[in-house]
């Protein structure tokens, strides 16, 4: 499981790239010249990973995101990350090394278990990552910030870097699996590889004040003066026009994992059976399963249109034609579909678990109990049949979206870099 998925494909191209064949190059003479020639307010930064471009669901989206507006900020950007595809796979095409938006992307070559290992899940991202400390060395990084998936190596190796060369180390661990019967090996050695992050990283980053405290139950040695809140952003909202509709019309939009038991549709899909009626449709964007896909025509035809991975411009459209947005997730660490649809004046129906009730404050739409079909149905026809309050809660929401731009919280992590 993982946090946020907005359900879309990659907006960009790659600018230039290098032969695949060529992992870690050595930087050239001119590169060296142009580092030595950084400006003084310059800061060299190495973002790390273990998924990224091409595939870019919700983390790797916040990785873009704080790569392309620091850039933006004059700093010297570097994204070190590997071949592998989430959850499984690895993309066979995509250079060892590539420029995109004024930032350098180094991909790794990475060692994983068989699937049937017993501590499957710590080969999220790769147990043994070839040449990370070589590559941090040849990059000379004065920050370092890891992003961990259940993926402790690559924090781990960033970490140790960071701690052998000095260097500001922040870290953002972002998920790791609850502990199962039979999987307490799996979590002592989760936790002893934690141990150099947490222990020397100047801020450790959250989505939402809620983690804190299991956090530090969960890691009593973390010193909670380091704790920050780092929330998802989004980028302002695109020039398109809000639907006029008949107040008898309603448009519900669900974005996120279709199949993913954790994202809740089945739960949208039973509610919004009961609440069928003319002129009311359901969108549904994400991955999607033939199977799933085949079973909702044949259940609802017209009324739920399933539009599947749509480009960025096809989701902003998508978001600006709602009037309701519906994720009745299991959990969420964040939600950011939840801010993308705010942005356009659309309320939203989420589950009061995680970092949702942060994100979805009291007047900007509704929360149910988590997996109570019947209080989702209830919040959709209340919403669906109540034009009136839905433009009350987008107005609402649309103001409070404003304190989620890229722009605004890549500043606030900057001064940390900078400070912290």
């Amino acid at each position: 499981m993982r946090p946020g998925d907005t359900g879309h494909r990659p907006p960009m191209q790659p600018q230039g790239a290098t032969s695949p064949g060529v992992h870690c190059a050595k930087l050239s003479g001119l590169e060296k010249r142009a580092g030595a020639a950084r400006s003084a307010t310059t800061v060299r930064i190495a973002i790390v990973g273990p998924f990224f471009f091409p595939q870019l669901d919700g983390v790797e989206k916040v990785m873009l995101n704080h790569a392309r507006h620091l850039v933006r900020r004059g700093h010297e950007v570097h994204v070190v990350t590997s071949f592998l595809r989430y959850p499984t796979g690895r993309f066979e095409r995509v250079p060892a090394r590539e420029e995109m938006e004024g930032f350098t992307i180094h991909r790794l070559p990475v060692r994983v278990a068989k699937p049937n290992w017993r501590f499957a899940y710590l080969n999220n991202g790769g147990l043994v990552i070839q040449g990370l400390v070589a590559t941090l060395r040849r990059i000379g990084p004065d920050v370092l910030h890891a992003h961990q998936i259940a993926a402790p190596a690559w924090a781990f190796g960033a970490a140790w870097y960071a701690w052998t060369r000095r260097r500001r180390f922040f870290y953002s661990p972002h998920y790791h699996p609850d502990m199962q019967p039979g999987q307490e090996g799996q979590y002592r050695l989760l936790h002893g590889l934690n141990a150099l992050p947490i222990g020397i990283a100047r801020r450790i980053f959250h989505l939402t004040r809620v983690d804190h405290a299991p956090f530090l139950a969960e890691y009593p040695k973390a010193r909670p003066d380091r704790l920050a809140v780092l929330p998802n952003g989004v980028d302002p909202p695109r020039d398109l026009p809000r639907p006029v509709r008949p107040p008898e019309e309603a448009v519900f939009l669900f974005v996120g994992r279709v199949d993913e038991h954790r994202k809740g549709f089945d739960l949208l899909r039973t509610a919004f059976a009961r609440l069928r009626r003319p002129g009311w449709r359901l969108d549904v964007i994400g991955r999607i399963s033939d199977a799933t896909r085949a079973s909702l025509a044949a259940e609802f035809g017209d009324a739920v249109r399933v539009l599947g991975l749509v480009d960025e411009g096809s989701l902003e459209a998508a978001y600006a034609e709602a009037d309701v947005f519906v994720m009745p997730s299991r959990y969420e660490g964040f939600g950011m579909p939840f801010i993308e649809a705010m942005r356009y004046g659309v309320p939203a129906i989420g589950t009061a678990i995680g970092g949702v009730p942060e994100v979805v404050p009291e007047g900007t739409g509704l929360l149910i109990p988590l997996n109570d079909v019947d209080a989702l149905t209830a919040a959709m026809r209340r919403l669906g049949e109540s034009p009136a309050e839905r433009a009350a809660m987008g107005t609402a929401g649309k103001a409070w979206s404003a304190r989620f731009l890229w722009e605004e919280i890549v500043a606030g992590l900057e001064q940390d870099y900078r400070t912290a």
